[in-house]
């Protein structure tokens, strides 16, 4: 029998923890604006893409603060 290790040191995803510190909170609203305004900032991409139309943007921002606001994603 053989294992293979896929991801060491890998966290669990959480939708809308951006800057993946284990919590959704405005912390994370205003990494993910910082990203869109400068790519080159590290978060978690896969995260960040809260509306899951496979793509990080402006879209984004929003259903994370209707996340934070209402306490429930919206269906997608």
């Amino acid at each position: 029998s053989q294992s293979v290790t896929l991801f060491e040191n890998a966290h669990a995803f959480q939708r809308g923890d951006v800057n993946h510190d284990g919590l959704v909170n405005i912390s994370d609203v205003t990494a993910l604006i910082d990203y869109l305004l400068n790519p080159q900032q590290s978060i978690c991409t896969i995260c960040a893409d809260t509306d899951g139309n496979q793509a990080v943007n402006i879209s984004d921002v929003t259903e994370l603060i209707d996340f934070l606001l209402l306490e429930s994603w919206s269906e997608n």
